[in-house]
């Protein structure tokens, strides 16, 4: 979605929906990766992932409340893996984002806390990191 993002704000002179932005991801222009994790060396294997973010504090994007329980000033990190759902389920899901309520789906998705967090996607994706986009990202590594 960042990457979109970013698209838009340089082609067009109004500001980005993220809401509506979402959508359209959601809705077909999205496809998801197989993941690997790694929290403190505890390795987990997903398919179909739509979010694998490692966090230091709550929010994403303007008050996304992706991390309810993370405090930024406790000495983990979160992670956050939205996994297995098809395109109709993450779109009747998709507002749960907004106050962390996605947490609540324990089948759906998972929360780790650790220190030392590596996620691997099996295909080239876009990452977020401080603001800044980085596309063709396969692995990132992120520690406290």
């Amino acid at each position: 979605m960042c990457e979109l993002g970013d698209e838009i704000k340089q082609t067009r002179k109004t500001k980005v929906s993220y809401v509506m932005l979402a959508l359209r991801l959601v809705l077909g222009r999205y496809h998801w990766t197989n993941a690997t994790v790694t929290v403190d060396g505890e390795t987990h294997h997903y398919k179909k992932v739509w979010i694998a973010s490692a966090l230091n504090g709550r929010y994403i994007g303007g008050g996304i409340k992706i991390a309810p329980d993370q405090n930024r000033l406790s000495e983990t990190l979160c992670c956050i893996v939205w996994h297995d759902t098809g395109r109709f389920g993450t779109l009747l899901r998709l507002p749960s984002l907004l106050w962390g309520g996605h947490v609540k789906m324990k089948k759906k998705c998972d929360v780790f806390f650790g220190r030392d967090i590596t996620v691997e996607f099996e295909r080239p994706c876009a990452i977020q990191l401080d603001g800044e986009v980085i596309s063709g990202v396969t692995r990132y590594r992120a520690r406290k």
